[in-house]
């Protein structure tokens, strides 16, 4: 133990369980932790690929050790670290005609575009009319249905139809456009470092969540 404290940080080993959504996954959560393995090789994880809902139940249930998910809501039961605030934004490919559209006509026009819309897992499934639609009178066509932003953006890509997504999402993705909107569009979303509440300090997770916070400043 002496050997270790003098050689400076102490190596931080143990396996863990970390959720998230497959593209939060791929863009941040593995980068994050293979940034941290170079300088604690004694550490494995078990990446686990799922929506924000399945990730909170795990969680509390003890069967995740921590996730990073999109969320539109508070977990009270959870603790967590807000690393992004955006909004959700309505995405279709690259020079789409609807791009040129704008007020009622926009409007109109995507109620008569296939929708492309994400099922979740469990729970109410407000997105098929997530209540910023309404200001706006539109009523999705539903189209095709996904569970992973991948399967989203092939869609994109290949039809003419549009999806609700994070402008994180949207925003690296060059295949795709945000389709400009109304001010008063309001659909927040946070991407969120989530774990239990009341857990005893863990220097892996805070320092899992300290490289994820430098990612998104």
């Amino acid at each position: 133990l002496y050997t270790e404290l003098s050689a400076g940080e102490i190596k931080l080993k143990g396996h863990y369980r970390i959720g998230a959504s497959h593209f939060l996954m791929e863009q941040y959560l593995v980068p994050a932790f293979l940034e941290i393995q170079k300088e604690h090789p004694g550490l494995t994880v078990e990446f686990i690929s799922l929506d924000t809902g399945v990730a909170v139940s795990k969680i509390v249930h003890g069967e995740l050790d921590a996730a990073l998910v999109f969320r539109s809501s508070n977990y009270h039961e959870l603790d967590e670290a807000v690393l992004y605030s955006g909004q959700f934004q309505i995405a279709v490919k690259k020079n789409h005609p609807v791009l040129k559209m704008t007020g009622k006509m926009l409007f109109k026009q995507l109620n008569d575009l296939p929708a492309i819309t994400f099922r979740t897992s469990v729970g109410p499934n407000f997105w098929e009319n997530h209540p910023a639609f309404n200001a706006l009178e539109i009523r999705p066509k539903h189209t095709y249905f996904y569970a992973d932003t991948q399967t989203a953006l092939q869609l994109l890509t290949a039809t003419n139809g549009w999806a609700f997504l994070p402008d994180k999402v949207i925003s690296q993705n060059k295949q795709i456009q945000k389709v400009s909107m109304p001010k008063t569009l309001s659909a927040p979303v946070n991407i969120s470092f989530i774990k239990k509440k009341n857990q005893s300090s863990n220097s892996f997770l805070e320092k899992l969540k300290d490289v994820l916070i430098s990612d998104f400043i």
